[in-house]
């Protein structure tokens, strides 16, 4: 998955933190995801207005997204195929994808985590790097 990438994760965080959407409607949001691809994971915060990585990790995430490879590499390319733009549609269309626990938060705090879901794919910049 390219967001575990160093280069790639960082810039995705100053993608996040810089954006004026994302600062404002996360100003009252605290949870913790991680993001599951294949062996591979990631855990991060959203506290108010800011996205960080976690530094403890581990299973107690509010949130767990699990996928393949193939699954993120579809979610992560410029434009997605079917189905595989939102985590909702992935989930319910998608074998080897799946929201593994916190369904109600994801929901109740899914303006938040769409816009630091959308904001995970590389910008022009970095896909012509």
């Amino acid at each position: 998955m390219r967001t575990f990438e160093p280069v790639h994760e960082s810039a995705w965080l100053r993608r996040v933190n810089d954006d004026a959407e994302f600062r404002h409607i996360s100003r009252w949001t605290d949870l913790r995801f991680t993001l599951i691809s294949d062996e591979d994971s990631r855990t991060y915060r959203v506290g108010p207005g800011q996205l960080a990585a976690d530094g403890d990790g581990g299973t107690s995430a509010e949130i767990v997204l699990a996928g393949s490879a193939a699954a993120w590499s579809d979610f992560l390319a410029p434009v997605p195929p079917p189905h595989c733009n939102h985590v909702l549609a992935m989930d319910r269309r998608r074998t080897d994808f799946d929201i593994r626990s916190g369904r109600d938060e994801l929901i109740r705090h899914l303006r938040v985590l769409d816009a630091v879901l959308q904001l995970m794919r590389p910008t022009g910049e970095e896909v012509n790097a």
